[in-house]
């Protein structure tokens, strides 16, 4: 697999971005895709099917929170030391937050793995086959873990470093794999849910095999006998970066998982609603978070070379991008709704469930995507816990607006509580970092 590395440094500022942007954005559609495809697969064994399978998706997306710490973390402050011309410091730091991603990755699926039965049990699910089918779909997917944790990581690394073609590649080869194994595992070998579980963990090994294979060739993954010698210091600044990005996705998953628990009080159906509903909006987040990424690369490495100026136009390059993105998706998932909920919900209940769903959540687009860019703009300049705080604490109101909402409309208040509180974090992290750079940093 060819490395093919972007010049952070110099150049068009917005061309840099820009080439580094498209793969991410590219792996982010990717990363979507795996989901819609074993949703569309997965949908033809009814309600209770998509149920299970997105019960279990919240608590991987949960325990992906201890993955962010060891990613965001190294991809930082190995952005800042290749700025700096500081090849051994970067090697250091991407070696060390590996082994981070590792330890976190296996006692993560050690838990998801033997408290499945508790995790899906908290939801309460009114039919007993979406009971088991959750216990046997979180079960599974633990195997996941490891591969996925570690494949988040090389990513965040490679980034750092310029580099987003590669992943890309990789995660491509990963998407055609799980197309091809969904229908071959649900129905040709009658594993059902499992079935879904089992092509995406055969998928992801495949791409971390990819990644590690590219690893292998290049310096800056090159394993030292020195590098865990300081390995408490090193540790520790990577947990300082990564510990707040971790702490709020925790909170943010947390919050979800509870929020899940309220849908579930309106039905197994209304938990499919949410579920397809919030995979077809991840089309605009991901791809924000794409942007976002290559966003933090680019400050991370002006910033560590003291190019403040250069690293500022990035940031306002990137939130120009994502707002177009925001303000299309919001297009389409209010006037489309009806389409797009008809690929994945067949019953009237569902569908119009649906459709309220995604027109609901269509005018918070823009904001979400200018909250994933600011949040990682920031942690660029290393500063993260400013963002972590405000998006933790506006994501905590979620709850119990939705409980104060659904007791007037609804299923359709909780959908509500997630789009006006998405609003209320864009806003508030756009003014944080507009007094960030232009009052408190000091850069000019």
């Amino acid at each position: 697999m060819k490395d093919k590395q972007i010049n952070l440094l110099e150049g068009s500022i917005t061309g840099s971005l820009t080439q580094l942007s498209l793969p991410i954005m590219a792996t982010s559609f990717i990363a979507t895709a795996y989901s819609l495809v074993d949703m569309f697969w997965i949908s033809r064994l009814g309600a209770y099917a998509v149920a299970a399978v997105g019960t279990g998706g919240l608590f991987i997306w949960f325990s992906e929170s201890f993955a962010i710490i060891a990613r965001s973390g190294g991809q930082v402050l190995t952005g800042h030391a290749l700025g700096q011309k500081n090849e051994t410091l970067a090697n250091r730091y991407s070696t060390i937050s590996l082994f981070a991603a590792l330890v976190l990755s296996l006692i993560n699926a050690l838990v998801l793995f033997f408290f499945a039965p508790f995790i899906i049990g908290f939801f309460q699910f009114q039919q007993p086959q979406t009971i088991t089918a959750g216990i046997g779909y979180l079960t599974t997917i633990s195997f996941e873990i490891p591969f996925f944790y570690l494949t988040l990581t090389l990513t965040g690394l490679f980034t750092a470093k310029g580099n987003s073609r590669t992943p890309f590649i990789a995660n491509t080869f990963g998407l055609i794999l799980n197309i091809l194994l969904d229908p071959l595992f649900i129905f040709a070998l009658n594993l059902g849910v499992k079935g879904a579980a089992w092509a995406t963990v055969l998928s992801h090994i495949c791409v971390f095999i990819l990644m590690l294979s590219a690893a292998r060739k290049d310096p800056l993954f090159d394993i030292q006998k020195d590098s865990f010698s300081e390995l408490s210091k090193h540790l520790k600044h990577i947990f300082k970066i990564g510990t707040p990005v971790g702490v709020q996705s925790m909170l943010y998953s947390g919050v979800s998982i509870l929020i899940g628990r309220l849908v579930a009080s309106f039905g197994d159906v209304s938990v499919a609603v949410q579920r397809v509903g919030s995979q077809v909006e991840a089309i605009s987040w991901l791809t924000a978070d794409g942007i976002a990424s290559a966003t933090n690369a680019f400050i991370a490495q002006n910033f560590g070379a003291a190019q403040y100026l250069r690293a500022k136009k990035g940031y306002y390059s990137g939130l120009s991008i994502v707002m177009i993105i925001g303000a299309l998706a919001s297009l389409i998932l209010y006037f489309f709704a009806r389409d797009i909920s008809w690929l994945f919900l067949k019953e009237q209940e569902g569908l119009l469930g649906g459709i309220a769903y995604l027109r609901i959540v269509s005018l918070s687009q823009i904001f979400m995507c200018m909250e994933i860019l600011i949040a990682g703009a920031f942690a660029g300049y290393g500063k993260t816990l400013l963002p972590s705080i405000v998006i933790a604490v506006v994501t905590l109101i979620r709850l119990p607006l939705g409980i104060f909402l659904s007791s007037i409309y609804g299923v359709e208040g909780v959908w509500w509580a997630i789009a006006l509180t998405s609003m209320t974090k864009g806003v508030l992290l756009f003014i944080a970092f507009y007094v960030f750079v232009n009052k408190w940093s000091q850069i000019k």
